[in-house]
């Protein structure tokens, strides 16, 4: 069986290999953290699930108010090839930035 945990890992590979419908089903059974909001959220605005998307940035901020993208790629560092470029265009489109 699944947990959790594996199940964030299994969001952050599915958004980097851009399986952006895989992500957003495994975030949402992953735990409920910064992390997986953030990955679901980007999958679906690589999606194009605009007013899906704004509903969860709307609650996103609420709770997590001090999000700066750069400031959580120093905490995270993303270095695969494409990889900061494939996050800060979700940034982008989420409209997170």
């Amino acid at each position: 069986m699944v947990g959790e945990w594996q199940r964030l890992s299994m969001a952050r590979v599915a958004y980097f290999t851009k399986d952006f419908e895989g992500a957003v089903t495994d975030a949402r059974r992953g735990p409920d953290n910064l992390l997986t909001q953030l990955i679901e959220i980007l999958s679906l605005a690589q999606l194009g699930c605009s007013e899906e998307v704004q509903n969860l940035v709307r609650a996103f901020r609420a709770r997590h108010a001090s999000f700066k993208p750069q400031l959580f790629m120093k905490s995270y560092p993303i270095t695969a090839t494409g990889a900061q470029e494939l996050f800060l265009d979700g940034i982008e489109k989420a409209g997170l930035n």
